[in-house]
């Protein structure tokens, strides 16, 4: 008898995974906080599996090492994620990390309703004495040839100075 089969297609072929609204509306996390929860979610829509190393992860989500950590201390902090160590003969081998569902013992934040106070603004985009008003004046910066997004090879030659 034949198993009957489903494949995905396009981007999700890869893998992807979900990612709490709680993580997206917690404003103690920085932006690299969520990239980097996001980017481990979308490995853990399989449950248990194999993980990428360090140096892979640095360069996906094109980040230093010290950037990189100190981003993930704060999911760490805030308890979204746990690492734990294992051994294998006595010596550590790997890490194990937690994608935690349960954060109870650890203050989470409200998200924003109509009688909260918003977001901040930025000083920065907000200058009355500009023209630049609800603008980021980087935006408006004209590019140089030497902007050009980078082609693969020029990427991985980058990747290879840097993280190898």
């Amino acid at each position: 008898m034949q198993k009957d089969v489903l494949k995905v297609a396009g981007i999700n072929s890869k893998g992807f995974g979900s990612i709490p609204k709680l993580v997206m509306q917690d404003r103690r996390l920085t932006p690299e906080a969520k990239c980097i929860y996001a980017y481990f979610s979308s490995y853990a829509g399989a449950g248990t599996n194999a993980f990428p190393g360090r140096s892979k992860i640095l360069y996906d989500l094109c980040m230093s090492k010290d950037r990189y950590y100190r981003h993930f201390k704060l999911l760490i902090d805030y308890g979204y994620i746990t690492v734990e160590q294992a051994k294998k003969e006595g010596k550590w081998s790997r890490n194990i990390y937690i994608l935690n569902t349960d954060i109870s013992d650890k203050p989470t934040p409200c998200p924003q309703n109509d009688d909260t106070e918003p977001c901040p603004q930025n000083r920065d985009t907000q200058n009355e004495d500009t023209q630049n008003k609800n603008t980021n004046s980087i935006n408006k910066r004209k590019y140089k040839k030497k902007d050009k997004p980078m082609n693969e090879d020029d990427r991985k030659s980058k990747y290879e100075k840097f993280y190898l």
